[in-house]
């Protein structure tokens, strides 16, 4: 009678892990074997003292490409409302960037690593000019339902020649991650 016990006991220990353990591996493989990502973003680029725009409110687009495992290919776009007296404009911004994920195993908490480069291009009454960006950063894509994360990142988008200044330039930004 104590090994039938035993047995049923058994049987029911792997079948409640099993219950446990199965959805979120089944959702990890599921998102994990999906190559396109949608995302929009909100935050802050905070400009250097030394350029003469007073950058803030950053909005923005992301389409993503699962190029390799751990690679994604990024084309981002987007905004900055400048706030000065002399210098009110937009900030725009486009770049190609590559994302890694070195730490996979930490799922759902998934960190990663951003370079990239593209353009900006600066608008308003008193100036107008462009520029080449280059874009470092990190940050890490909280996966929270099948498909759906929601992304945190912070990083260093240098514009190297705004207005006769190359400056470095602190942005945040985090949004809802669409994956399919």
């Amino acid at each position: 009678m104590s090994a039938r016990i035993s047995r049923i006991l058994g049987l029911l220990i792997v079948s409640m892990t099993a219950a446990t353990i199965w959805p979120q591996a089944v959702a990890a493989q599921s998102d994990a074997t999906k190559q396109h990502e949608v995302d929009f973003f909100l935050g802050g680029l905070y400009t250097q003292n030394k350029l003469p725009l007073n950058a803030g409110f950053n909005s923005g687009f992301r389409y993503a490409y699962g190029v390799f495992q751990d690679f994604w290919l990024e084309f981002e776009t987007g905004l900055t409302f400048t706030n000065d007296a002399e210098t009110d404009g937009l900030l725009g911004h486009a770049q190609v960037q590559v994302r890694w994920h070195p730490l996979r195993s930490l799922w759902p908490a998934d960190p990663f690593l951003l370079v990239g480069a593209g353009a900006a291009g600066y608008n308003a009454v008193s100036a107008s000019e462009s520029t080449p960006v280059i874009v470092l950063g990190l940050g890490c894509e909280f996966h929270w339902l099948e498909g759906v994360a929601f992304r945190l990142d912070v990083g260093d988008i240098w514009l190297t020649d705004m207005l006769g200044e190359s400056s470095h330039n602190f942005r945040v930004s985090w949004g809802p991650v669409f994956r399919f």
